[in-house]
């Protein structure tokens, strides 16, 4: 149904993704073409604890920025990010 969210909470954790799947992901929840709203305009709660496990520090942080800017939308009320080891670092990139 139109302007019906399809879900509330997401959970991406305890998977270590790369910037071009983290890409994919954040296309495809924050898009329009296929869900409208999109899947993130109606997400308030996300699970991404230790999604960069193994990553090098550019890619992820590069990771995180890119999975918080697709709940641009979002009306988070509560989101994990913990175990992700970057500090105040990873913090400013979400």
């Amino acid at each position: 149904q139109k302007g019906v969210a399809l879900c509330d909470k997401i959970i991406l954790s305890d998977k270590s993704y790369t910037s071009a799947a983290a890409s994919l992901i954040a296309n495809f929840i924050s898009s329009t073409d296929e869900f409208n709203p999109s899947i993130a305009s109606g997400i308030t709660i996300a699970d991404l604890k230790d999604i960069i496990a193994g990553r090098m520090e550019e890619e992820g942080l590069n990771v995180l920025n890119t999975i918080s800017n697709a709940f641009q939308d979002s009306k988070l009320v509560d989101v994990d990010i913990s175990d992700n080891a970057m500090g105040s670092k990873g913090i400013t990139q979400c």
